[in-house]
């Protein structure tokens, strides 16, 4: 995590502390209400996304996420890469629903298109789902933290001057892979 994504995350997080109740939430958020949270994935990037509580112990979620790399080599920039998702996730609580950390099952689907600048231009798309195990925490009642874990089934297709320039006319690839999310914020309304 970067020094300005850690500045970003704390003056959030004190925004929600100092403007909120300073009491712990007794449960989940009802039926009804939204949030919008920040995401900070282990694998860099950021990430925006909306949520609402369908149910008492089910809620959806939104997001958009955004990255961008650099690749340096010898003082100069190699390679710069840029990737936008957009993803939807099914959230279902079990457990004590009443307790400061619930655990959830979830199911997410995520669109990624990806392009990198590079001496040969090249450019993805691909999608994938994700079945996933994770907790939240809800220290305050108008915020909530929480991570996954879990396995996905991922698909991509490559396109661009990479593809064009050798005897493969196009790429795809099929993946299954595992994965742990980075810190989830959520800001209940």
């Amino acid at each position: 995590m970067n020094r300005r994504s850690l500045v970003a995350l704390l003056g959030l997080s004190l925004t929600a502390v100092l403007g909120g109740p300073l009491h712990a939430q007794s449960s989940l958020p009802a039926a009804g209400d939204r949030a919008i949270h920040f995401a900070l994935p282990s694998g860099g990037g950021a990430g925006l996304g909306f949520r609402w509580m369908l149910e008492d112990n089910r809620s959806l979620i939104v997001d958009v996420w955004a990255s961008l790399s650099e690749v340096v080599r010898e003082e100069a920039v190699d390679a710069q890469g840029r990737a936008v998702s957009l993803s939807g996730e099914y959230r279902w609580f079990r457990g004590d629903l009443s307790a400061p950390v619930v655990p959830f099952l979830a199911l997410d689907g995520e669109f990624t298109y990806r392009r990198s600048n590079s001496a040969l231009d090249d450019r993805r798309v691909g999608s994938s789902v994700v079945a996933a195990l994770g907790a939240e925490w809800f220290p305050l009642e108008s915020m909530s933290v929480s991570g996954t874990t879990g396995i996905g089934l991922g698909w991509e297709h490559w396109f661009g001057d990479e593809i064009r320039f050798s005897s493969v006319p196009s790429l795809h690839e099929f993946r299954v892979f595992s994965f742990r999310s980075g810190l989830v914020i959520s800001f209940w309304y």
